[in-house]
């Protein structure tokens, strides 16, 4: 195989291996935007779990999504228990929580 297909392959196998994750720690219920959202709120976040917004709204994976639509995931993350409002800090601050 040439260089390009092998590294094609091995794409395909880490995309089906994050699917795999994804629904072993329960996301698979979440769509696209969702999971990306996640993503980007995990790839960011402090030491301790925490966020700001706006920081995951500049992620490179929040890049494409619409504001309506990343504050409607944003909501949905919420409303499933993924992540919280940070306690005694700005409206724009959350926390991971792992379940």
């Amino acid at each position: 195989m040439t260089t390009i297909v092998v590294q094609f392959s091995v794409m395909a196998q880490v995309r089906n291996l994050l699917i795999g994750m994804e629904a072993d720690l329960g996301l698979a219920h979440l769509n696209r935007v969702e999971r990306d959202l996640y993503h980007a709120c995990l790839d960011i976040s402090a030491d301790d779990g925490t966020f700001v917004s706006s920081d995951v709204r500049s992620h490179r994976l929040m890049a494409d999504v619409a504001p309506a639509t990343f504050h409607r995931a944003l909501k949905r993350l919420l409303n499933a228990g993924l992540i919280e409002r940070a306690d005694n800090c700005a409206v724009k601050n959350y926390i991971l929580v792992h379940r």
